[in-house]
């Protein structure tokens, strides 16, 4: 805490005083500096430490980089965290690895820049083999969602699929959030079905552009979370969606 309030000329002091000791902090040590900094909502002050040890060459692992993401992500600082970016894929030894390009993706679907979020998700798969595992599936859901892009959200479910990731409740949740919000109930009650094991791929697969073989290998009924159901629930009964209303009922009390 005292060392995250100290500004940058008594930061240059410390570093001057470990070399004269001959002390050489290693890059876990920098990263729980910077980490405790962020912990504490110093963020200025760990931005001002990570610039001026990089001013000094001193490496920094993904550790670090990450908890500046995030902590960049969680007080909507794009421009900070871009060039926090930017310095990980300068820097030698220190990949993107999937939780950098989750924290990104999130960041810029906040931002309504879903373009950015898909960019940098492609830039990970492309130029450093990040495949997207489930969280960054997710994350990238969500995005199209905040960006009102739904069948968007349709064809990254899909490709899930087509990776062979099987979705969790949490995903088949985001989206369905998604058709909620865009009054999109038979949609909506299309994932239901396929979440619940109900009924033929085939609706679902015609949604997210994939053969129903696709979907029909990775199928596992799920029980969704009760605050997707009850988002859904409201909305049925708020637009007069009787027949869906039913049917969700029947599909819930399924054994």
């Amino acid at each position: 805490r005292q060392l995250a309030d100290t500004d940058s000329d008594k930061l240059q002091e410390v570093i001057d005083d470990m070399r004269a000791a001959d002390i050489t902090p290693d890059a876990v040590t920098y990263s729980i500096l910077i980490k405790a900094s962020c912990n504490t909502g110093h963020l200025d002050n760990a931005i001002a430490l990570f610039r001026l040890l990089r001013k000094h060459g001193i490496a920094f692992d993904e550790v670090a980089f990450n908890a500046l993401l995030l902590a960049c992500a969680k007080a909507d600082r794009l421009k900070e965290a871009e060039e926090i970016f930017q310095e990980m894929l300068l820097a030698e030894g220190t990949p993107p690895t999937l939780v950098t390009i989750s924290i990104l993706v999130k960041l810029y679907g906040k931002a309504k820049m879903l373009d950015k979020a898909l960019e940098v998700s492609s830039l990970a798969r492309n130029k450093y083999n990040l495949h997207p595992n489930l969280y960054l599936f997710t994350c990238l859901i969500q995005a199209c969602v905040r960006n009102r892009h739904i069948k968007k959200s349709w064809q990254v479910f899909g490709q899930m699929f087509e990776s062979g990731v099987i979705p969790d409740a949490i995903a088949y949740g985001t989206v369905i959030h998604g058709c909620v919000y865009h009054s999109k109930f038979e949609e909506a009650m299309t994932f239901v079905r396929h979440a619940y094991g109900v009924g033929q791929p085939k609706a679902l697969a015609s949604l997210v552009d994939l053969p129903p073989v696709a979907l029909s290998k990775h199928a596992v009924p799920l029980q969704l979370q009760g605050e997707v159901l009850s988002a859904l629930r409201k909305a049925l009964q708020k637009k007069n969606q009787h027949g869906h209303l039913q049917e969700l009922d029947t599909i819930l009390k399924r054994p």
